[in-house]
């Protein structure tokens, strides 16, 4: 299971079932890590588990941590609003610490990743890279706009583990999403493949183009905002949900200072005719060859209206 599986079952199980379908409350044992229960009661939500150790962790100040030394088991607490994708995150982070070491046992594995998410609290920098939150704002610029011509399959397509070899791959799509603030206009191809015009399916290059502006631009989180405000409440929940899995939590906005002004996003069908490198020239390359990387000068491609590239 990879972190993105990891994510949609925890949104499934607390934003859809826990949250939206009893909202005034409701408990449930969690699917990820079915040693601990999840509850909340319409204005608190709860983890819930057994331990032996009293001793609170160090924490973000929006987590409250009881222990109850009769019962031997521990609670930990935050206000559904605004925290709820917060307490998701934690969930996420203990079961990755679980998944890598398990023999140190769930009560450590949770103690630890609360320590983490204080860490990055308490951490003056922005919690994402400016070369991360540039290649972001490519990507969920290009799921937003393909949202909004084949809905759900846009959001459920995208890879927010950022592992995969194209970033939105969906039956019979795919978009390879690139940010760029070069003048004339050059993409990084990480793999060639990402460019193989021969797969079965229409191959697309979401191009979005910005660059830092202090003055005239907006932070990442506002840009995040402004896009989740676009699309179906259920689609933005869940890619809120998905961000989580490339580090970006709603609390910790305030913490963003880069702004980017966002000039927008071209699509180019990758097709024979493109002017790219075509890729049988490396199907015999040496086994000594690992990886091959190459700028796109992008600048003469011609551009269409993705609803005329993947619409039904």
């Amino acid at each position: 299971m990879d972190s993105k599986q990891a994510i949609t079952i925890l949104h499934q199980q607390i934003i859809d079932l826990l949250i939206d379908n009893n909202p005034s409350g409701g408990i449930l044992r969690c699917a990820l890590i079915s040693d601990l229960m999840i509850e909340h009661n319409g204005e608190y939500i709860f983890i819930k588990g057994h331990g032996l150790n009293p001793t609170p962790p160090k924490s973000p100040p929006w987590l409250i941590f009881d222990y109850n030394s009769e019962t031997e088991t521990f609670s930990i607490s935050t206000q559904v609003e605004p925290y709820l994708y917060d307490i998701i995150g934690l969930l996420l982070e203990t079961w990755r610490i679980n998944y890598e070491d398990p023999e140190n046992g769930l009560e450590h594995n949770i103690r630890m990743a609360i320590e983490r998410i204080a860490s990055r609290w308490k951490s003056q920098n922005e919690p994402l890279s400016e070369r991360d939150q540039k290649a972001l704002i490519g990507e969920i610029n290009c799921v937003v706009e393909a949202c909004g011509i084949n809905g759900l399959e846009a959001v459920e397509s995208w890879d927010s583990t950022g592992h995969a070899l194209y970033d939105i791959e969906a039956e019979n799509w795919i978009i390879e999403c690139k940010a760029t603030s070069t003048e004339p206009e050059t993409v990084s191809i990480s793999f060639p493949e990402q460019v193989d015009f021969r797969i079965n399916k229409t191959l697309v290059l979401g191009v979005t183009k910005l660059n830092k502006n202090s003055k005239n631009g907006i932070t990442f989180p506002d840009f995040i905002e402004n896009s989740l405000s676009k699309i179906h409440l259920s689609y933005s929940k869940q890619l809120q949900s998905l961000l989580l899995g490339r580090g970006y939590s709603k609390s910790l906005a305030d913490k963003y200072q880069t702004k980017w002004q966002i000039h927008g996003t071209r699509y180019l069908r990758i097709t024979k005719d493109s002017q790219v490198l075509p890729c049988a020239i490396f199907d015999s390359a040496p086994l000594t060859v690992s990886q091959i990387k190459y700028k796109l000068n992008t600048s003469n491609f011609v551009d269409e209206e993705l609803k005329m590239i993947i619409g039904g």
